[in-house]
């Protein structure tokens, strides 16, 4: 059986299957690129608010509502990235104050160090502004960043 004629030349045949292997071969080559750097994506971290919560021991509310929301103007952070956190604390009391320490209490949040405000005395009518810097968590994360303050 003799094979059928299409009609087109050797050289364009030729040609014609040279495009259809580096087509292949790109594609392959695409695939495994976007295949490895897929895994190496960052994933994405967003912190609408921080909720503020204070452990107060008594009845006394020096520093505000035991649990107060301070929105941040961060729309999209880096996974395993340090970001710093600040938000400003009043005393409403008639005595002295200060935060004793700070817990963040979000899971997959670390604190990797308090920059300002913690230990420091706020005298009654003084707002003082607490800087933490924390470390953000290794997976995709949309939500609120607790942190707890126990006052002195």
């Amino acid at each position: 059986m003799q094979p059928v004629a299409t009609g087109y030349s050797r050289d364009f045949l030729a040609n014609r299957k040279r495009i259809t292997i580096v087509s292949i071969i790109v594609i392959i080559a695409v695939t495994c690129f976007f295949g490895v750097t897929h895994i190496q994506t960052q994933n994405t971290v967003n912190v609408m608010w921080l909720r503020i919560q204070t452990q107060y021991t008594g009845p006394d509310h020096f520093f505000g509502p035991a649990v107060r929301y301070v929105q941040q103007d961060f729309h999209t952070l880096g996974s395993n990235s340090k970001e710093i956190f600040s938000f400003s604390v009043t005393n409403y009391g008639t005595i002295t104050h200060e935060v004793y320490y700070a817990i963040i209490a979000t899971s997959g949040f670390h604190l990797v160090k308090t920059i300002s405000g913690i230990n420091t005395p706020i005298h009654p009518g003084q707002t003082i502004t607490i800087k933490l810097e924390a470390m953000t968590p290794s997976t995709n994360y949309a939500g609120n960043l607790n942190i707890t303050l126990v006052p002195m």
